[in-house]
Formats: structure tokens, C-alpha cells, sequence
């Protein structure tokens, strides 16, 4: 006689699908299986009569009805609305008007996560980015776990290498690169398991340091005092202290090198802020037609053949109101203007606002940084969008 275990055998795979955790101790797995369902008599009535008609209509319906899955594919299906048990390779029946089907690619595949700005433990900044390696172990949760898989894992993987990194210090992630690695991996498995999906392997880029926490390149604003003595300073010879006093504050020392090493960085704090203000007189004083203007001037065969397409500008100037420019580097000697493109189709639509194309146009912003950021928005090819980066950085310097 069976034992109470036997008699509670799995159900062979029939229609629809339930995700369940198994939690034992500290131990967690997921299992997926298949459990019979009963079903309206109307479903089976309705099955019945598609495969009735796919039965009259063959040898044509042949070419609709059935599918050809390669060895590396799972074929899921929704049979009215139901998701049945994944198809394997081989060849299979999709049923006319009642069956919609998508097709998983199960081999690995990879991302990468571009290059961001991290702020370390040790408050230092650094520029890093990463390749993700993946494939889909389960179809069908692939399906129903995320709306949009490929956008989901990007985010996911940009959020948990940001998150990680900022507990580190430079010297750790420079040294500890494949810790970092197997860390973020394990990371992104507990999130993408859920969707069906298994992260292989993770590789870093080799972090660029953009700025240490000793770095003194940009200057720190001193209090007026420090910059302005309220009374004299008697300089004596090197190696004695010099002395003032600052009435409300405590007696200040510094020696003749420390009050040299003072006058310069409020040079340099002078300086930076005129270069400041400056950049922020020209952005002022430019206007889209001004920037689009110096760019029909200056574009060349040269810049036709390193981008090799045309662009439409959507500006967006106030709420509801939009003008339209065109840069053309695909024809002739390269052009500019307003209005849409002459006499052609543009590669890609770029919609953004007046601020940020003056940003964009005056290297305030890079277009990479700008389209991740929600203030760039393309429509076409995105590739060339990108060959615009360097169009960008060869005339930005002379439309200033």
C-alpha cells in the first residue's frame, strides 16, 4: 500500500501555473510547478472548435498553426488569457484567434551598466561601470513577473552597484575588484531570481578616481578673516611664526608658507568664480538660433563623414509651445536651420528643453548624461543620437 507521501504525488504538468517559496531554516528556494485547474465548459467547447477548424483548413493552416521552437528557445503560450506549461523545442500547435505566444531566448546574454559617478565612504568620487551576464531560467515567470524585463534588470543592476560601491573606499574597490564583483552578483540574484532570470557573472570596469578626499584642486571658501587681517602682520624671517588678531576671535598663527599657500587659494577661489560667472554670462547671452546658427557655419564635410546623419531638434521653449530646428551631417557639407529637415527623412528625433540644449551645446551636460537623466528624449535611431557626442565636443569651444 502507498504511503501517505506516494499518495500526494505531483500532478502531471497541466493548465496554469503557481510560484511557490519553500522556507526551511535559513534556507530559502523557489519551485515552480504546474497544478491542474478545471476550467469552464465553454473553454474546452471553444478549444475544440479551433482545432476542429484548424483540422478543415489544413494543409494552409499548417503555416499558421505550427511552430518551429530551436533547441535554445522556450515557447510560452496564452490560451484565452491562460498561460499554459512552457513548449519545448520541437514543433508546435498554436491555436487561430485564441492562442497569443512570445518566444524566450534561454542563452546567456549580457548589459552593460554605463559609467556613474560614485560617492565612496571615503568621500572620494569616482567614475565606474559594469557588464551584467544573464540568461532566463524560467520562461514563463519571465513573463509574468516584470512588465519589461530588459529595463528592470538595468535599473536594478545600476541601483545595487551605486548602493554597494558607496559602503567602499577607493583603496577597497581598487583592491578588492572581484570581492566587489561576486558581491553585486549575489546582490542582483535575490531581486532577479523572483523574475525568472539568473545573473552568471559581473565584471566591473576598472574605476577612474575623479576626485580623492585629499584633493585640494577645488578650492575651499575661507571665512572673511582669514582672507582680510583686522590689523597689521609683522612679518619676521622664516621659520618664526607671524601673528594677528582678529577682535572676537582667538589669537590665529601662521607661519610665512601657510600665508602664502593662503593668498593662493583665494586666488584660486577668485578665479574659479569669474570662470564661473562668466560661463554663466555666455549661457545668457546664447539662444537656440544663435547656437544653430554658428553650427551651420562651422559644420564640414569632415563632420559629415565622422556622424553621417540628420537630426530634428524638438525644443520645448514653454509649456505647449515647441520650435523645431534641423542639424544635417549626412548631405553635402553638413547644414542647420529652422525648421524641419529639407528634402529628407531625420535619423533621429531629439526632443529637450531650451535650458538644456544650451547645456548641451555649451558641454555644461554630455548627451549620454543628459539621456539618462530624463532631460533628452529620443525617437529613432539611438545610435546616432550618440554619434552626436563627438560632433558636440569638436565645436564646442568655437559656438561658445
Amino acid at each position: 500500500m502507498a504511503s501517505g507521501e506516494d499518495s500526494q504525488s505531483p500532478v502531471a504538468p497541466r493548465h496554469g501555473t503557481v510560484l511557490r517559496r519553500v522556507v526551511n531554516g535559513s534556507h530559502k528556494k523557489q519551485v515552480t510547478h504546474w497544478k491542474a485547474k478545471k476550467f469552464h465548459p465553454c473553454y474546452y467547447v471553444i478549444v475544440s472548435l479551433c482545432y476542429l477548424l484548424m483540422l478543415i483548413t489544413s494543409p494552409f493552416s499548417w503555416y499558421f498553426c505550427l511552430k518551429a521552437v530551436k533547441e535554445y528557445e522556450v515557447l510560452s503560450i496564452f490560451r484565452l488569457g491562460r498561460l499554459l506549461p512552457p513548449k519545448k523545442s520541437g514543433i508546435n500547435v498554436i491555436l487561430p484567434c485564441i492562442d497569443n505566444w512570445t518566444i524566450c531566448d534561454m542563452r546567456t546574454r549580457a548589459f552593460n551598466v554605463p559609467p556613474q559617478q560614485i560617492l565612496t565612504q571615503d568621500k572620494a568620487t569616482i567614475s565606474i561601470g559594469a557588464s551584467i551576464y544573464y540568461r532566463i531560467h524560467d520562461a514563463n515567470t519571465s513573463i509574468m513577473a516584470t512588465q519589461d524585463l530588459n529595463c528592470s534588470s538595468r535599473t536594478i543592476a545600476q541601483t545595487s552597484v551605486k548602493n554597494i560601491l558607496t559602503t567602499k573606499t577607493v583603496q577597497e574597490i581598487e583592491s578588492k575588484l572581484p570581492h566587489l564583483n561576486d558581491e553585486i552578483q549575489i546582490s542582483l540574484n535575490k531581486e532577479t531570481t523572483l523574475w525568472g532570470m539568473e545573473i552568471q557573472r559581473v565584471e566591473l570596469t576598472l574605476p577612474r578616481v575623479l576626485r580623492r578626499q585629499d584633493d585640494t584642486s577645488n578650492p575651499i571658501l575661507l571665512p572673511d578673516y582669514a582672507y582680510t587681517p583686522k590689523t597689521d602682520i609683522n612679518f619676521v624671517s622664516p621659520g618664526y611664526n607671524t601673528t594677528y588678531v582678529t577682535p572676537g576671535h582667538n589669537t590665529i598663527n601662521y607661519d610665512s608658507t601657510a600665508l602664502e599657500m593662503l593668498n593662493t587659494s583665494s586666488k584660486s577661489h577668485v578665479d574659479s568664480t569669474e570662470a564661473y560667472n562668466a560661463k554663466e554670462n555666455v549661457k545668457a547671452r546664447l539662444s537656440p538660433h544663435d547656437i544653430i546658427t554658428a553650427i551651420d557655419g562651422l559644420c564640414n564635410r569632415i563632420h559629415v563623414a565622422n556622424v553621417g546623419a540628420v537630426y530634428q531638434l524638438d525644443l520645448e521653449i514653454s509649456r505647449g509651445v515647441t520650435e523645431t530646428y534641423y542639424i544635417d551631417l549626412k548631405y553635402g557639407d553638413g547644414s542647420a536651420g529652422v525648421g524641419k529637415p529639407r528634402n529628407c527623412k531625420p535619423d533621429c528625433i531629439i526632443s529637450i528643453s531650451e535650458e538644456d540644449m544650451v547645456d548641451l551645446f555649451t558641454r555644461q551636460i554630455s548627451a549620454k548624461m543628459a539621456y539618462m537623466q530624463g532631460r533628452l528624449r529620443v525617437s529613432g535611431n539611438i545610435g546616432s543620437a550618440m554619434k552626436l557626442e563627438s560632433f558636440l565636443s569638436s565645436l564646442a569651444e568655437r559656438v561658445v
